[in-house]
């Protein structure tokens, strides 16, 4: 099986070193990594589900890891994330996708009473107008052919958000795209009700909860230490009264 890091051609003047992490049961070995090799392209053969990690680090010491999920049977597509299809912002979902691709995604809004489904999309990205709930479904399809299907109730409030006169959004989630050790977070909510933030991996895990109860109307400011922390891709993850929204947080050393 053949990896490689595709990029422009500044690509070629970072380290870039691939390593293999093995499975315990269903999760990744903590703490147990194996070097496959450096450069932008390598060869693996693999006996075992593993995870394929690849970091980057700049001349100046920056750096910055991405992983792949590889299963021996399965090895070209699967979807994953915090909500498989996450909302970016309203009315603009995507799905987590991980695997070798490129990967064709199309997508489809399913009426939740008839179950009639209408192609509405393509990309790995798919913004949705809609006044009123729908099923958002998509199905990833890899080189080979193989396929995978997930589905997503939205709410009206997903599409379209809730906004005050002045056009300020009024539930809503902020957070930095790149971060370092310390990670802004910002919330706000159009009326009290509780809360849940937190922080997950890309496998969809809990890695820290930065607030679970109750919070009143109104913006709140909080921020998630990420000192000591292991880079990599996080997201920040808010729920409340059945409404959702997420943000892609890469963190750097």
């Amino acid at each position: 099986m053949r990896l490689r890091a595709t990029g422009t051609s500044w690509l070629d003047s970072l380290d870039l070193r691939w390593s293999v992490r093995p499975y315990c049961g269903a999760n990744p070995c903590i703490g147990v990594s194996e070097s496959l090799g450096v450069g932008r392209q390598i060869d693996v053969a693999l006996t075992t589900d593993a995870l394929i990690e690849l970091t980057a680090r700049a001349p100046w010491g920056s750096s910055l890891s991405a992983g792949v999920f590889l299963n021996v049977l399965w090895p070209q597509v699967r979807l994953l994330g915090p909500s498989v299809i996450s909302a970016r912002e309203p009315g603009v979902f995507v799905a987590n996708v991980s695997g070798l691709g490129p990967f064709e995604v199309q997508w489809w809004r399913r009426d939740p009473g008839t179950g009639v489904r209408t192609e509405v999309g393509t990309g790995l990205s798919f913004e949705l107008r809609a006044a009123e709930a729908v099923d958002l479904v998509v199905r990833v399809r890899d080189p080979l052919g193989r396929e995978e299907e997930t589905s997503r109730h939205v709410d009206v409030l997903d599409v379209v958000g809730t906004s005050s006169p002045g056009g300020v959004a009024r539930f809503a989630l902020e957070a930095p795209g790149l971060a370092f050790s310390r990670v802004p977070v910002r919330f706000h909510l159009d009326h009290a009700a509780n809360v849940r933030l937190r922080v997950l991996d890309v496998g969809g895990r809990e890695f820290a909860r930065l607030w679970d109860g109750p919070h009143a109307a109104g913006a709140a400011d909080l921020q998630w230490e990420a000192r000591g922390v292991r880079e990599g891709i996080f997201f920040v993850h808010l729920e409340s009264d059945g409404r959702r929204l997420t943000r892609r947080v890469v963190l750097l050393r």
